[in-house]
């Protein structure tokens, strides 16, 4: 599966099955916040919960290139090269309720290098 291919199968998937969020990093002032995210938003299987994952946790499938459309129109900050454009305690908004990103996982879900979605872990 080639990275396009990969996009365009998580773009139906979450187009289909999932909802829009928006990301906010309220350590900046202002706080930039990127709105109309396609995300799935999930619990986690007992399985994941007896590996230590807190009850109360969600877990966060979000479309990069949303993200990345968001950076490159200027509503989400560039991040630091090395680094994922989510990092932890940014707040992600879900159903008009806010909930702190606790884990960023932007290895997982890649292709070939290219990065398709980040895997969230958010709690609140």
């Amino acid at each position: 599966m080639t990275p396009a291919q990969a996009r365009a199968m998580y773009r139906r998937q979450i187009s289909a099955h999932g909802e829009l969020v928006a990301l906010r990093r309220e350590a900046l002032d202002p706080a930039p916040e990127a709105s109309g995210l396609r995300a799935r938003v999930t619990g986690f299987s007992p399985e994941e919960l007896a590996s230590g994952i807190d009850q109360g946790a969600r877990k966060v499938i979000l479309l990069a290139e949303d993200l990345e459309a968001a950076i490159a129109a200027g509503n989400w900050p560039e991040p630091a090269a090395g680094f994922p454009a989510i990092l932890k305690d940014d707040t992600l908004v879900v159903r008009g309720a806010p909930v702190n990103v606790e884990r960023v996982d932007d290895s997982t879900r890649r292709v070939s290098g290219e990065l398709i979605a980040y895997e969230l872990t958010v709690i609140g």
